[in-house]
């Protein structure tokens, strides 16, 4: 297991199996008045499957980047569909 310093109100975990996986996703909204500056309160959560693995790679590849502060603002070509690999 892995994680990086929390810099956003989200977390998400990426759960793999051998066709695809789901990912488990949180995300917060922060709430001061609750215990001090940095709390946070959960807002929602997300349970995306994933059968062909294309979103985990996102999320992974966005993972690698704040782990390694890789930080960057986002583009449009970011938030672009993920394009399913052609059948073999």
């Amino acid at each position: 297991m892995a994680e990086v310093a929390a810099t956003l109100p989200t977390s998400f975990v990426l759960v793999k199996h051998e066709d695809g996986g789901s990912i488990i996703w949180q995300i917060h909204r922060h709430a001061p008045q609750l215990r001090d500056q940095d709390a946070v309160r959960i807002m929602g959560i997300f349970i995306i499957t994933d059968p062909e693995g294309l979103f985990g790679r996102h999320f992974m590849s966005w993972f690698h980047a704040i782990d390694n502060e890789q930080l960057r603002t986002l583009t449009e070509s970011d938030l672009q569909p993920a394009v399913a690999p052609a059948p073999e």
